[in-house]
């Protein structure tokens, strides 16, 4: 009982909270008319990784009943600070490419990707590696091939680290 009376007149519960370091990414753009934000359930929302030369920044949100949706850019040859076109598949290796894509539990997930036809641009405002963050903007039309349908997504931003 003591040590309940004890733990309840400690006033500074700063000692249960786990040290700082960089906050959370963000990601958000308009997807077809939509505001959308990465978040949901998924803790940290946005993240990117810088590794050999490719850029990677990916917002990701999820729900509860285990749905979802994410928005990915990769850029190979990754150069810094300036805009990059987005026109190619997700499964190139070279340039840069777009995905925004959503699934259901139980079901195939629906891929919109940037190709030849379906592309978008990048600008990379900010590309700090001592402090391991990147900004920026995008936009980009993505297209999946099955259903012959388009996703525009649209006033895209982020600021993330690696």
């Amino acid at each position: 009982m003591s040590l309940v009376a004890l733990a309840g007149c400690n006033e500074d519960p700063s000692y249960l909270v786990a040290p700082r370091g960089p906050a959370p990414g963000i990601m958000s753009a308009v997807v077809d008319g939509a505001t959308w934000s990465a978040g949901g359930i998924s803790g940290s929302p946005a993240t990117a990784a810088y590794a050999s030369g490719t850029l990677t920044v990916v917002g990701r949100r999820f729900y509860l009943n285990g749905s979802g949706d994410y928005i990915s850019i990769v850029v190979h040859s990754f150069s810094g600070v300036g805009t990059v076109p987005l026109s190619l598949e997700s499964s190139a290796t070279s340039g840069a490419a777009a995905t925004w894509a959503n699934y259901a539990t139980g079901q195939d997930t629906t891929t919109f990707a940037t190709d030849a036809a379906h592309t978008g641009s990048l600008t990379v405002t900010r590309f700090d590696t001592a402090r391991r963050n990147v900004q920026g903007t995008f936009t980009f039309t993505g297209y999946h091939a099955p259903s012959s349908m388009a996703t525009s997504v649209t006033g895209g931003t982020f600021d993330v680290w690696f």
